[in-house]
C-alpha cells in the first residue's frame, strides 16, 4: 500500500537551472577500451538487465543499443528483460554467481546494503561528466549510504488525477492545477471527496467514490512533517504528533467511506486503481499511471496539484538509474555504456519511449510534455513538472529496509480498516522496528 498548463518555457526557467549540454565521450577512457586490442573487442559482451519490459518499451531501448553496438565494433550488449517483479530474478542471478553488468532500472534500494552497485562518483569526477543538466533532486537522491549508485535516466512525479465529469456533477470547480492555491489543503480534498462521494440505492456502500485512497503514504505523511527516522538513521519516529496526525487523515477517508476498501474494490469489480472505471472521483498517483488512461475514451480527466498538510506540498519523486553491478566484470565498457544511454543525445529517447517517463532534464521535460500534449492535448501535462520543487524520494533506504516496511504495511492496513487504535498501534510499531535498527546498526559495528 506504499506507494503508494501554464508556460513551459517560463515554469523551467523559474525552477531550475539552465543545462550546459556536452556529448560525446572521454578521450582518454576510450583509449583505455582501443588499449584492449582488437582481440578483446571481438569477445566484448556487456548483459543489460531491464526492468522496462513491455513490448512497447523495448523498441527504444534496442535502438540507444544498437547505436551504442555501431560506435564499439566487436561490442555486443544483450538486453535482458525482467518484467515486474524484478527482485526474484535478480536475486537468483546474484545467488548463481551470474550477475547481469547493468541494471536499468531495477530493483536499487533493495540492494543498496549488500554493496551490489559500483560508486560512480569517481567515474564521474574522472571523465568530467556535466552533471548541472540534470535536476538538482534528481541527482541529489541517486546518492544514498554515501554511494553515487547509478547515473539518472527518468523521473517520475504524483499529483491529482480527476475525473472532470464527477467534479461537474457534484458541482465542484476544478482544483487548482499549481502550487501557488495555499487553500488547496488536505481538508479540502476530503471535502471535495464528500461531495462527489453518492450512496445511491442506501446500502451503506457508495457506488461512486470520492477519492481512490491518498496516494503514496510516506509522501502524504511528508505532508504533515512526518519522517519516520532521525537524520542518522538510527532513532524510528513512527509515534510522533506528526505521524499520528497523518496516519488520522488515512483512517479518517475509510471511516467515512471515502474510499473504498480492499473487499468493497473486490465486490464492485473496482481492481486495483478504480479511477480507471469512472467510478472514482480523485486518484493521487504517479507520471506511470497516464499510460492505463489514455486508451480509455470515455474517462474525461485532467491533472491538478497535490493538497498540501501543515508542512506544505510534498510530491512523490521516483528516480530510475542505470547501475553497475560491483565485480561484475568490464567494469570500463559498462561505464562507457552508461555513459552513452545518459549522454544528451541518447538520453531522452531512452527516457520518454524506453521506460515511458519524463527524462529528467529541462530539455527533456520539453519533449515529455510536447510528446504526451500530443496524445491527449486536455489535459494540463505540466502539474507533473511544476511538482518537481516540492519533491522528496517517498521511502529512501534506511536500516533493516524491507523488514521495517512489511511492519509498516501491515500496521498501515490495520489503521486503514479501523481494527487497531492509531497511537497505540503507532507506538508498538516504533518499538518493533527500533529493535530491527538496532540490531541492524549492532551488526554493522561489529
Amino acid at each position: 500500500m506504499l506507494q503508494g498548463k501554464g508556460c513551459l518555457s517560463r515554469a523551467v526557467r523559474f525552477f531550475f537551472l539552465s543545462a550546459v549540454l556536452t556529448a560525446g565521450f572521454s578521450g582518454l577512457a576510450l583509449g583505455r577500451l582501443a588499449a584492449r586490442g582488437a582481440a578483446a573487442a571481438e569477445t566484448a559482451k556487456l548483459v543489460v538487465f531491464t526492468g522496462a519490459a513491455e513490448p512497447s518499451q523495448l523498441p527504444a531501448q534496442e535502438k540507444v543499443r544498437d547505436a551504442f553496438e555501431k560506435a564499439h565494433p566487436g561490442v555486443k550488449v544483450q538486453l535482458l528483460p525482467v518484467p515486474w517483479p524484478w527482485l526474484t530474478k535478480f536475486s537468483a542471478m546474484l545467488a548463481a554467481g551470474t550477475p547481469p553488468d547493468l541494471v536499468v532500472p531495477g530493483p536499487t534500494t533493495e540492494f543498496l546494503d549488500q554493496g551490489v552497485w559500483l560508486n560512480v562518483d569517481p567515474l564521474v569526477a574522472r571523465d568530467k561528466v556535466d552533471i548541472s543538466r540534470y535536476f538538482e533532486p534528481i541527482w541529489k537522491y541517486a546518492s544514498q549510504l554515501g554511494i553515487r549508485y547509478g547515473m539518472p535516466v527518468s523521473m517520475y512525479t504524483d499529483a491529482v488525477f480527476y475525473n472532470k465529469d464527477l467534479l461537474d456533477a457534484a458541482g465542484l470547480i476544478a482544483p487548482p492545477h499549481t502550487y501557488a492555491d495555499s487553500s488547496w489543503t488536505w481538508e479540502r480534498y476530503v471535502e471535495y471527496a464528500r461531495k462527489i462521494t453518492k450512496d445511491t440505492n442506501g446500502d451503506g456502500v457508495p457506488e461512486i467514490w470520492g477519492m481512490d485512497g491518498l496516494g503514496n503514504t510516506y509522501t502524504m505523511l511528508q505532508s504533515f512533517d512526518a519522517y519516520p527516522f532521525s537524520q542518522d538513521m538510527r532513532t524510528v519516529r513512527f509515534d510522533t504528533p506528526a505521524m499520528v496526525k497523518g496516519f488520522e487523515l488515512l483512517q479518517r477517508v475509510y471511516k467515512e467511506h471515502l474510499t473504498p476498501t480492499y473487499a468493497e474494490r473486490v465486490a464492485q469489480n473496482l481492481g486495483g486503481v478504480g479511477f480507471t472505471t469512472g467510478k472514482v472521483g480523485m486518484l493521487i498517483d504517479f507520471t506511470a499511471r497516464y499510460r492505463s488512461l489514455l486508451p480509455i475514451k470515455n474517462l474525461s480527466w485532467d491533472l491538478a496539484a497535490k493538497p498540501r498538510g501543515p508542512a506544505g506540498p510534498r510530491v512523490l519523486l521516483y528516480t530510475d538509474t542505470i547501475n553497475i553491478v560491483k565485480g561484475a566484470g568490464n567494469t570500463e565498457l559498462a561505464w562507457e555504456y552508461a555513459k552513452f544511454v545518459t549522454s544528451p543525445a541518447m538520453l531522452p529517447e531512452f527516457s520518454l519511449n524506453g521506460l515511458k517517463a519524463i527524462p529528467p532534464t529541462p530539455e527533456g521535460t520539453s519533449l515529455f510534455i510536447k510528446a504526451m500534449e500530443q496524445q491527449k492535448p486536455d489535459v494540463d501535462w505540466m502539474v507533473f513538472i511544476r511538482g518537481v520543487p516540492y519533491s522528496n524520494p517517498p521511502n529512501p533506504w534506511h536500516p533493516a529496509y524491507q523488514q521495517v516496511n512489511d511492519l509498516v504495511s501491515a500496521v498501515q492496513t490495520k489503521i486503514a480498516e479501523q481494527q487497531v487504535d492509531i497511537r497505540p498501534a503507532l507506538k508498538s510499531l516504533t518499538e518493533q522496528a527500533q529493535v530491527l535498527v538496532d540490531e541492524y546498526w549492532a551488526k554493522r559495528k561489529s
